[in-house]
C-alpha cells in the first residue's frame, strides 16, 4: 500500500486543542515511539470527534489529559501535533518520547474496524519516524502500571495480534514515487527568505540528559530528573542548568513562597493564571510538574525567539553561562541590555539594576557565571 492510499483510508481530520490550553503545553519533542489506549468511555456516540472535543474543553484542561490521535471506525482525529508533548501516559518519560493513539470503544463502535484503521494509523507513524515494530509501540500500562488499552488486554492474544497487523500493514507500506527535481535559479528566493528577513539559522546542539547530581535531592531524583530532561530537550539547554537555577531559587522547596514568587522556581503569578490554577493549586503540584511548568513560563517569555533574535546558541554554551542565563530571565525576562550584550561577548551588563542576592554579584551574567561554576564544582552533574 502506498503511503497516500494508506492517509486515504485514515480519514484524519485534524482538530487541534488550542494553543492557548493549559493541556497542550506545547513542548516540543521527536518522539521514538507509540503508545496504545483505549478511551474508556463505552457511551453511545463517544467516538473519535467527540474526543477530539472533549480535550478542548475545560474537563481535559482540569484533568491536565491530551493525546495526539483518537481513532474510531469512520475515522482518526488529531489533536496535537506529532513533534509536541501530550500528557497520556501517566509518566514523564512516556509523555516526552510517546505519540499517543487512543481507541474508542462507544458502544455504536464497529470494533474490527476501529482496531484495523488503529492498527494502520500505528504502522504509517512507525514508517514515517523508523519506529521498530514491536519494540517501539507500547501500552499505556507500559509505562504506568493501568489497565490500558483493556480491550485488547482483556482478549487471550489481543495485544500480540494488534502488533501483528500493525506489522503486517508497515512491511507493505511504500513510499509515494517521486521524482528527482532541481530548483532554478529563480527559485532560489525560497531558499533565502529568512536570511533576508534577518532571522538567524537555528543553532541545535546535542542536549545531555542528566542522571544525578547538579543538586538534585535524591529523593526526588526519579520524579524531577525525567521532567529536567524533558525541559532540557524542549529549549535545547543543558539541564543541569535548570536544577542549578532550581536549587538557587528555591532550594528544591516546591511549596516555597517569596512575596508574589511560587514554587520550585519562583515563577510568577502569570503561570498558575495560564495552568488555570489558584496559587494554592500550584503550590499542591508535585516537583515534576513545577517543573514541566517552568516550560511552559519559558514559552510564555518566549525564551527560543529571544535568543534567537540575539543569535545565543545557549546550548552550546559552557554549563555555568546557561545557568548565568536562565538565572537573568528570572530576574529581568524581557529585558534587551544583557542579551545584546552577551550576544556581543559583553559579560559585566546587569540583568537587573535592582540587588536581587549578594552571593550572585551585581547580576551580569560575568558574576553568575562565575558563582555557577563554583556551585558546580562543588556539585557536579553526572549525565547518561
Amino acid at each position: 500500500m502506498r503511503l497516500d492510499e494508506a492517509y486515504a483510508n485514515l480519514h484524519i481530520v485534524q482538530d487541534f486543542i488550542p494553543s492557548k490550553n493549559s493541556n497542550r503545553p506545547g513542548t516540543k519533542f521527536s518522539a521514538t515511539s507509540v503508545t496504545i489506549h483505549n478511551t474508556d468511555n463505552t457511551a453511545a456516540g463517544a467516538n473519535a470527534a467527540a474526543h477530539a472535543k472533549y480535550q478542548k474543553g475545560a474537563d481535559a484542561r482540569k484533568r491536565k489529559v491530551s493525546w495526539h490521535f483518537t481513532v474510531d471506525d469512520k475515522g482518526v482525529f488529531q489533536s496535537l501535533p506529532i513533534n509536541e508533548v501530550g500528557w497520556h501516559s501517566g509518566t514523564a518519560k512516556g509523555n516526552r518520547t510517546s505519540i499517543g493513539v487512543e481507541i474508542c470503544m462507544n458502544a455504536d463502535l464497529d470494533a474490527p474496524a476501529a482496531y484495523e484503521r488503529a492498527a494502520l494509523l500505528t504502522a504509517v507513524l512507525a514508517f514515517q519516524q523508523g519506529f521498530k515494530v514491536p519494540s517501539q509501540i507500547f501500552q499505556h500500562h507500559d509505562w504506568s502500571g493501568k489497565n490500558c488499552p483493556r480491550v485488547l488486554r482483556a482478549q487471550p492474544h489481543g495485544w500480540q495480534e494488534f502488533l501483528d497487523q500493525v506489522a503486517r500493514y508497515k512491511k507493505d507500506l511504500t513510499n509515494v514515487p517521486a521524482a528527482s527535481i532541481k530548483l532554478s535559479k529563480a527559485a532560489d528566493h525560497h531558499l533565502t527568505a529568512d536570511s533576508a528577513k534577518g532571522v538567524a539559522p537555528a543553532q541545535q546542539v546535542p542536549v545531555k540528559h542528566l542522571v544525578s547530581g547538579a543538586s538534585v535531592p535524591s529523593s526526588l531524583r526519579a520524579r524531577v530528573v525525567p521532567a529536567l530532561n524533558l525541559v532540557a530537550d524542549a529549549f535545547n539547554i543543558d539541564p543541569a542548568a535548570i536544577a542549578g537555577m532550581i536549587h538557587t531559587e528555591s532550594v528544591w522547596d516546591s511549596k516555597n513562597v517569596t512575596g508574589k514568587y511560587i514554587g520550585l522556581t519562583q515563577v510568577g503569578p502569570e503561570i498558575p493564571k495560564l495552568l488555570g490554577l489558584s496559587r494554592t493549586g500550584f503550590l499542591a503540584l508535585p516537583p515534576d510538574k513545577q517543573i514541566e511548568a517552568y516550560g511552559r513560563w519559558l514559552d510564555y517569555y518566549k525564551f527560543k525567539p529571544q535568543m534567537a533574535k540575539y543569535k545565543i546558541a545557549v546550548g552550546a554554551l559552557p554549563l555555568g553561562r546557561q545557568a548565568a542565563v536562565l538565572q537573568a530571565m528570572q530576574f529581568a525576562p524581557n529585558a534587551k541590555a544583557w542579551k545584546a550584550a552577551l550576544s556581543k561577548g559583553n559579560f559585566s551588563v546587569r540583568s537587573t539594576p535592582t540587588k536581587q542576592a549578594a552571593f550572585l554579584g551585581d547580576t551580569s551574567i560575568g558574576d553568575m557565571e562565575k558563582y555557577y561554576t563554583g556551585f558546580f564544582k562543588k556539585k557536579p552533574p553526572k549525565y547518561a
